[in-house]
């Protein structure tokens, strides 16, 4: 098993960072300005407004806000939907951890946790931005491992991909 979690943690951290290269760029975006059709580049601005517009729909664990999005290096540029994405990751590792934190003592906020750390399934930032040969698989693994209550999966990927600092 321990193969497997490391070829799973590095598939995981392969995914991001290609996700990363992918969604930005040095080419300025003037006033969030716009490619090619399906193309989209997004200015600092309207990344924000993008991931503030998905963090204010999100439901979020009691007692937990969502820390602002950080701020990028001047003339950075973005594909369209990276706040969004950002949102959905932050919003991801609450409810993973309040599964974490839940799972042993409080039967009832454990099984909401699950249901919403599972939602990231229906979340069109996932299907969209999370590739499906690789990333999709492993997200889904690490959820139906949990439902079996195996919450090895939940802790590595909050190990792994979650961090108490800003998106």
């Amino acid at each position: 098993m321990r193969g497997r979690a490391r070829r799973t943690v590095a598939l995981v951290l392969a995914t991001g960072a290609s996700v990363l290269l992918a969604s930005c760029s040095s080419a300025a975006a003037p006033d969030g300005g716009s490619g090619a059709a399906g193309d989209e580049l997004l200015g600092q601005d309207a990344v924000v407004a993008e991931y503030d517009a998905v963090v204010a729909e999100l439901e979020w664990p009691e007692g937990y806000t969502p820390p602002p999005r950080r701020e990028d290096e001047a003339g950075w540029s973005y594909q369209a939907g990276v706040g969004a994405t950002d949102a959905v990751m932050v919003w991801n590792c609450a409810w993973g951890r309040a599964w974490l934190e839940a799972r042993e003592s409080d039967p009832a906020a454990a099984g909401h946790a699950l249901t919403m750390y599972a939602a990231i399934l229906d979340r069109p930032e996932f299907t969209q931005h999370f590739d499906p040969d690789s990333a999709q698989p492993v997200v889904r693994g690490i959820i139906e491992d949990a439902r079996l209550g195996d919450p090895s999966g939940v802790q590595r990927d909050v190990s792994t991909n979650c961090s108490d600092r800003d998106p």
